[in-house]
Order: C-alpha cells, then structure tokens, then sequence
C-alpha cells in the first residue's frame, strides 16, 4: 500500500479519532502534573546497537506510515517536511546496566525531546559491560499497543534476516478466514447479536463508573481523600516482576483443576492479584483478616478492589498494513473485579476468570468503546480529562498483557534478550509481554503510597508457585530463570516471616482505633476504611 499525498499545507485527510485527539492535547488536566502521555518500549539486547542501522529501520517505518512522519495539527496529521529519522535517534555511552535504568526512570515521564518533530524518538543506550538498550519512546496519541507492535513486526525479523510479519501475532488481527456459511461462524453471529443486546442495557452502568465509589483503602493503595485529588507527586518507580515460563503458565491454564476456558491472561491477572493479597498481610493490613472469599467483608460492607483492563478492537490484518490505518487509538477500558478477599491462589482463579469471561459476554467493552468516543466528539475537554481521571482514580491499577512473538527475534540487526513496556499512569500500570516461551513485565507505581514495592515480584512468584502446585504443575517449573531476583527475595521472605510493619490507615479515626485496641466494638476501623471508599466515595467528582 502506498502512502497518501498531503495537501498543499502538508495536511492529511484522514482526522485523528476521538482518542487520539484527546491524547494529543494531554489526557490529563494540565494543573495535575501528569505531562505528556509518553509509552516508553524497551529492546534489550547482550550486544551493542548499530546507530546507523536504527536510522535506516526507523526510516523505513517513517517512509511507511503516515503517523511516523507527521506532527498533529488541530485534528489532522501534518507532514514535517525536511525531517529524517537520525534527528530522532540518539546514542548514549553507559558504563552499566544501572545506569540504563537510571536514564530510563528519568525519561519515563519526560515530554518529547522536540515536539516540531514527529512524536517518537529512540535512545540507544550501549554497553561494554552489560545488556544494551533500545529505548524507544512513543506519545501515545500515534498508536495503541496493538497498533505499534503491528508496524515494528515489519521491521523485527527472524533469524533468516526476513520481516516476522503479522501471522507472528496471531491475536494481533482479527481473523477472516472463517466461512460465514459455517457453524462456527453462525454460532458467533448469534453470540453477536445477544452481546450488543447485552451492550445496549449495560450503558447505565458503563456511563457511572467515572463517578462511582473509590477502591477501598489498603496497604497496596492510598487512601480515597488523596486519589480524589488525582494529582501526580512527579514520583513513579519502574518495579520489574519475575519472567515465568509461557509453558508452565498454559499447563495451569489447561488443567482440569480449573474450570474450562480459563486463559493466560486469567491466570496473570490472579497472579497479580495474589501479589496484593500477600503483600496487605505483609504490611499487617488488618482488612485481609477477615477474607471469606467473597466481595463482603466482616462488617457487612462492599469492598472494592478492581483492575481496568485494557480492551483493544479487533482490526484486520489490512488495517494493519494500512500507511494511514495502521497506527490508531481504538481501546478501552473495563472495570474488573480482583478476587483480593479470597484465600487461596485457585480460588483467585476460579473467580477472576468468571470474571472476566462476563465481561467477554456482556459487551461492555462495545459499550465503553462507543461512550467514550460520544463523550470525546461532544463534551468539553475539560469534561473529558476529568471523567478520565475519575475513571482511573477510582481502580487500584490498569492492567495490560500484550502478547508477542513465541520465537527470538531480531531488532536493529541485535537478537532481542528481553523486551517489555513502560506506562506511567494515574493509577499503578501493570505491564506484560509475553515473547519467546516467557512473561516479562513490571509495574509503574507511586513509591510513597507502596512503600516496600521490592518485595512484589517476590510475592508474585509465591502466588503463581503456589498456584502450581494446587492444579498438578511442578512449582519449579513457572520460573523462567532460576537466577531471576524473586526467588532470592522469596527465599529471604519466608525465612523471615515476621519482618513486618503495620499498616496505619489514614482513614481510620483516632477513637476507633483506640476502642478496638480496648477489645470493644471489634470492626469498626475497617468500617471507617470501607465508608470512604463505598458509601462516602459515591457519586464524588474527581
């Protein structure tokens, strides 16, 4: 496909969409202090990068798509003329893998190097005795990450020196090969047309999340006064988490201990969630005393604990191609419950994934999606910042799995180590990838509110060794690499079970915490915490 001429002012015809509108002028209100919404995408590799050889494959994806060599203008996509790609890549000498991921934890939340030029820039960080990176960093009004991982499949090749292509992702593209005479398909059409009705009666619901309750206070997340405010400290740390083996994590998917249809990206997320539960008991959180497995805690009130799970439309592999397609903002968010309450790493699983395969069923994605791109078209911004940070405000993270190729694979001419992405957001981003048989990721938190985040990773493998062991798969076997830093942290944790602190709630009333010490009136704090966040934090603007 060949890319389309501008017009005489270097304008495109094709208009940003609501999202990528509304990204370009600043998700966020600009007196919150979030900056620019920068995805930072990291290549790691045990060889150092060919400066020139960047330039030449980035110039190929600049030539190719018209996001990559444009700037926008009002709600159009703008060609920079006289630009090429070596003005946006940049090389820089390190000493130590330390002094990368100090450059990277100073970059994350950093604007556009220069915003005259298209918005994407590549920092090569080399070398001579550790890992080397390829940083490249991207403002999320170019693309989703559906959208950009399509576009580097056509410059990330295999060990033949050839372009993976898009058949490497299959999950990428929706497919079109199914014959719409078949059984198959009929059966689809039919669960279509049952989940746009469902859509259309989940509006009401949808509609109210912005402006419904706060996540309930807990030692992983601050308390409801302070997310209600929504303002960024400036202060966001990069916490890597454990690689598990892809195998091992499809043998508990596919065990016949677990219910039938349970997926990789169910057991991830309940990993996740095991990850929290163990780090409040850690932190002596007084509230993961009293689990019964449910959303009901003792004193009779809701808590809520809830992940926005990050839902992307399904595009063709031609839109994929496409120099102006390609490169799109069509995602959403879904607001799914995390089993924290429950005890046990197979009960988290069990009912994460009833979880989420209601949300598959009921079609409040569509639903989201088309809310979202009403309000972008017709409300004020300032309406639309405000509605999206009350959004993200209220959930205790977002959570992201985006898969890739199950292969090694070449960037810049280096066979890639390890990849993984970078997003800090308004509340704690999770962010995995899965690429040649492992799952790598990290989370991107505020450091004052979780207080000791180098022990997640180490509770992660806990919950997801544990896991293990409940559905018959050998615990030993979910580690990717048994030189991975968790293990020695885990090691070190359950030698020492008592090192732990207890978690003072804000939200706790000095007077209530002093008749539960007097043995009276047993539950009140944790109601004191469960009001902010249920009844008191309903119907509260962000």
């Amino acid at each position: 496909m060949s890319v389309p001429t501008p017009d005489a002012d270097g304008l495109y015809k094709r208009k940003l969409s609501g999202t990528s509108l509304f990204l370009a002028k600043g998700a966020m209100p600009e007196e919150l202090n979030y900056g620019d919404p920068i995805v930072s995408t990291l290549l790691w590799s045990t060889q150092k990068f060919e400066v020139a050889r960047v330039v030449s494959d980035m110039q190929k994806l600049a030539d190719g798509f018209v996001r990559m060599h444009s700037v926008p203008e009002g709600n159009r996509w703008k060609k920079v003329e006289g630009w090429t790609s070596a003005e946006n890549v940049k090389e820089i000498q390190v000493s130590s893998e330390e002094e990368i991921w100090e450059f990277v934890e100073a970059k994350k939340t950093e604007s556009m190097s220069n915003p005259a030029h298209p918005w994407w820039e590549v920092f090569i960080l080399n070398s001579s005795s550790s890992r080397s990176l390829a940083l490249f960093r991207v403002h999320h009004a170019i693309g989703d990450g559906i959208s950009l991982t399509a576009i580097f499949c056509q410059i990330l090749c295999g060990e033949d020196g050839m372009p993976i292509g898009l058949e490497a992702i299959g999950k990428l593209s929706g497919s079109s090969s199914s014959s719409s005479s078949s059984p198959r398909r009929k059966k689809e059409t039919q669960y279509g047309i049952g989940t746009a009705l469902s859509a259309i009666a989940k509006i009401p619901k949808v509609a109210m999340v912005p402006k419904g309750p706060f996540d309930t206070e807990t030692a992983y997340l601050g308390p409801a006064p302070e997310r209600r405010k929504a303002e960024s400290s400036g202060k966001r740390k990069t916490v890597m988490l454990p690689s598990f083996s892809l195998e091992a994590v499809k043998k508990i998917a596919k065990s016949s201990e677990v219910p039938e249809g349970v997926t990789i990206n169910d057991v991830l997320l309940s990993g996740f969630t095991g990850m929290l539960r163990r780090y409040c008991e850690f932190m002596g959180d007084d509230l993961f005393q009293y689990g019964s497995g449910d959303r009901s805690c003792c004193c009779g009130t809701t808590f809520n604990s809830r992940a926005l799970v990050a839902f992307a439309m399904p595009r063709s592999p031609d839109e994929l191609r496409d120099p102006e397609d390609a490169l799109r903002n069509a995602f959403t968010f879904i607001s799914c419950p995390l089993a924290v309450l429950a005890k046990k790493p197979l009960q988290r699983l069990t009912l994460t994934a009833a979880s989420v395969d209601a949300l598959k069923r009921s079609g409040e994605a569509f639903t989201a999606f088309n809310i979202q791109s009403f309000a972008q078209k017709t409300l004020p911004e300032a309406e639309v910042k405000k509605t999206g940070v009350g959004l993200l405000s209220r959930h205790t993270c977002v959570f992201s799995n985006v898969p890739g190729p199950q292969f090694p694979v070449w960037a810049f001419g280096n066979a890639v180590d390890e990849p993984g992405f970078i997003y800090p957001n308004v509340c704690q981003q999770v962010a995995l990838v899965s690429y040649n048989g492992r799952i790598c990721g990290n989370v991107c938190l505020d450091p004052e509110v979780v207080e000791r985040s180098d022990v997640l990773g180490a509770f992660l493998l806990e919950e997801m060794q544990e896991l293990a062991g409940e559905v018959g798969v050998p615990p030993e076997s979910v580690l990717f690499s048994k030189d991975d830093p968790a293990a020695a942290m885990l090691e070190k944790l359950v030698a020492s079970r008592k090192e732990t602190v207890k978690y003072e709630t804000v939200a706790r009333p000095v007077a209530a915490a002093a008749v539960v010490a007097e043995g009276e009136g047993e539950g009140e704090g944790l109601r004191s915490r469960l009001g902010k966040s249920g009844a008191e934090g309903a119907g509260v603007d962000a």
